[in-house]
């Protein structure tokens, strides 16, 4: 939770706060992380170290030795980096990161607090910081807001990033609310708070990943239901016609110009703001350097020298390359680090995270609130990736998407550490079940014996 709190977007402007990083210069908040970071991380790894954790190594070693080896390629990058200092600080801060992860999921499987209740944990810590966002706006706005055509967009700078948090909170509350989980008072609060949330940051993005949370919440509830053919009809015709009027509304009224196009063209929709071309920027240049650019550095180098920006010598398919500071998707930007080598091995990780979260939503006989957990887990996870798409944040480790992720690939790795406990270990093909108790058979047994 502190990860989280403590790692917003950036403190200073963005093109400023990269040039300051690839000079290797040092500020107020730049020792707190790091502070925060070698603290957990160094109780982390004592933790780990012990002689009674060899559970942990024996059931999460896979996870650790390609995590271990993602920060060595990280740092290793630093070689070619446009700043050691940049790239080897990072790699040191994913690597803490990644043990405090680690030591998350031992204790967690131990401790009496149920997943539920850690999911309601990460929606009061980013409800907190969503508050503390809007109360920002509504007093000091500098490193808030952001000016856009249609008018202000709400970022969250400093404190915290809005297009995940309102999402997470979202999805967790109404997941709580449709299962009648909590209480439903409470749970449209956090909804309401959440929409207004991501209403304030005016991205695609959140809106899209809203959508997807909604709907992973919507075929869950309607599986579980007793009537859940009919109720499919009757939502599946709701929704249709509601999306009908809505778009119809908001192509009349001009909603639709200033939420989803944000005052722009329908080619800064159809490009993802122009996201498209950045990719295609980083695979062009990947092709040529498949051992990656340095972590958390990427591309930087390409612009540093770079003061007027305004030559067509400059551009890539129309974009000012100095726009291209990152790969602006997350998954890319492993690609970018590391290479092709260190995006298999993120690959890797991510493949076992979700083959064990499928492993408990298949089990039987495990407790409905792992179950629940597991659910919501899985939903805000395909979340993250979705939205990873359009954002490095979720790389980075001084970014607070990151500790998000990092907080809920924990809270799976536990609810598999329990279910695997709980749940009956099913028969094989070779075994055959004990036999049932036979008093005539036992008392035979018995006189022969005698």
């Amino acid at each position: 939770m502190l990860l989280i709190a403590s790692g917003p977007p950036m403190l200073r402007d963005e093109r400023r706060g990269a040039l300051a990083s690839l000079q290797g210069q040092i500020d107020a908040w730049i020792l707190w992380q790091l502070a925060v970071y070698a603290l957990a991380g160094g109780l982390a790894l004592l933790y780990l170290a012990g002689p009674l954790r060899r559970g942990v190594h024996r059931r999460n070693g896979p996870l650790l030795a390609l995590s271990g080896f993602l920060c060595l390629l990280f740092a290793t990058s630093s070689l070619w980096s446009p700043s050691i200092v940049a790239t080897l600080s990072m790699s040191l801060l994913l690597g803490l990161a990644m043990l405090v992860t680690a030591q998350f999921a031992s204790t967690g499987a131990r401790l009496d607090h149920g997943a539920l209740d850690l999911l309601g944990a990460l929606r009061l810590l980013a409800g907190v910081l969503m508050g503390l966002v809007m109360l920002a706006y509504l007093t000091d706005q500098r490193g808030i807001v952001q000016w856009v055509p249609t008018g202000i967009r709400v970022r969250g700078g400093r404190l915290g990033v809005q297009q995940t948090l309102g999402p997470t909170v979202f999805v967790i509350s109404l997941y709580f609310l449709a299962f009648g989980l909590r209480n439903r008072a409470t749970e449209l609060f956090w909804i309401a708070f959440s929409l207004a949330a991501v209403w304030m940051a005016r991205t695609r993005a959140a809106y899209v990943t809203v959508a997807i949370g909604a709907l992973g919440v919507w075929v869950l509830w309607i599986r579980t239901h007793p009537e859940r053919r009919r109720l499919m009809q009757k939502l599946l015709l709701t929704s249709i016609v509601a999306s009908i009027l809505l778009a119809l509304v908001a192509a009349f009224s001009g909603l639709l110009q200033a939420t989803w196009y944000r005052g722009g063209s329908a080619d800064s929709v159809t490009t993802l703001s122009h996201r498209t071309t950045v990719w295609s920027w980083t695979f062009r240049e990947i092709a040529e350097r498949p051992w990656g650019f340095g972590y958390s550095t990427g591309f930087r180098n390409m612009f540093l020298n770079i003061d007027a920006v305004t030559s067509d010598a400059y551009r890539y398919e129309g974009l000012l390359v100095e726009r291209i500071g990152e790969a602006h998707n997350s998954h890319l930007e492993v690609l970018v680090a590391a290479g092709w080598t260190g995006f298999a091995i993120y690959l890797g990780i991510l493949g076992i995270v979700v083959h064990r979260g499928v492993r408990v939503l298949r089990m039987r006989g495990i407790s409905a609130e792992l179950r629940h957990g597991a659910r919501v887990a899985m939903i805000l996870l395909a979340m993250f990736m979705v939205d990873g798409m359009t954002t490095s944040s979720y790389a980075l480790p001084t970014r607070q998407p990151f500790g998000i992720l990092l907080f809920v690939i924990g809270l799976v790795l536990i609810i598999e550490a329990r279910a695997s406990v709980r749940a009956p270990r099913p028969l094989s093909l070779v075994e055959t079940p004990p036999d049932a108790p036979d008093p005539q058979r036992d008392a035979s047994a018995a006189a022969r014996s005698a």
